[in-house]
């Protein structure tokens, strides 16, 4: 991630969402910002959050639904 962690999410079989992280590097204000930058490119002003891959392959999936 941008802010120097390593995160994902994992899905159980029993739709339980679990999160875990671990810290890789520690950064400053002024790297964060930056690494942020070329994570989610600007477009018309407002910064565009890129959907990716979940566990059932549907980029589109957002919860727990899917």
């Amino acid at each position: 991630m941008f802010w120097g962690d390593r995160y994902g999410q994992l899905l159980d079989r029993f739709g339980h969402r679990w999160s875990v992280a671990t810290h890789l590097r520690d950064m400053t204000p002024d790297e964060m910002h930056e690494a942020m930058l070329k994570a989610m490119p600007m477009q018309g002003g407002t910064t565009a959050l890129r959907a990716g891959p979940t566990l059932h392959g549907n980029a589109n999936c957002h919860d727990n639904a899917c």
